[in-house]
């Protein structure tokens, strides 16, 4: 993708991705519900939208969408609402755990991704890219890089480096969803 190209971040948080982005040269806006977020991307002179009815159709190069898609409870709109923003040709990365990955199969109802009363509805591989097909997407590419593990992973980087060995050596499944309509 060329620097100065339009990417949303649906579902940004605080904005670190965003203010990646900008240093990067893309012209990053993100959306997030937090009224309380979006005035924080503000202060930091970024756009963002709390509402998706107020995101411009058609106006985005990519959208990304990092773990949010299993906090929703109508999937279908979700992928729908995120289709319109894009940009004809455009793309959409999306992660989310996946249900039939190796941490899921093994680890079943102790696995963490059970635990937040926010995750409604979880996916595998085929049943994401089954939903992204029937809204229009044609999927690129599917990857996972990682194991989650049965506790909420912390957010260090020894984490990060057995994480990452560990799943080389003993996975070959996918969950990192990259799409192009």
């Amino acid at each position: 993708m060329e620097s100065g190209s339009r990417i949303l971040d649906f579902g940004c948080g605080s904005g670190l991705f965003l203010e990646f982005l900008i240093a990067k040269g893309y012209k990053a806006y993100g959306f997030d519900k937090s009224k309380k977020l979006t005035k924080h991307l503000r202060d930091l002179h970024i756009p963002s939208y709390a509402r998706v009815s107020k995101i411009p159709n058609g106006y985005f190069d990519a959208i990304t969408n990092f773990d949010v898609i299993e906090h929703t409870t109508k999937p279908h709109i979700f992928i729908r609402n995120v289709n319109r923003k894009l940009k004809r040709e455009g793309i959409l990365m999306i992660t989310t755990p996946n249900a039939y990955g190796i941490s899921g199969r093994i680890l079943k109802d102790r696995w963490w991704v059970f635990g937040p009363k926010a995750h409604f509805t979880l996916f595998s591989s085929e049943s994401l890219k089954y939903l992204l097909h029937r809204e229009g997407f044609k999927v690129q590419c599917i990857t996972t890089d990682t194991i989650t593990p049965w506790f909420m992973p912390v957010h260090n980087l020894w984490f990060k480096i057995l994480n990452k060995a560990i799943y080389m050596f003993f996975c070959h499944s996918k969950i990192t969803y990259i799409v192009n309509i």
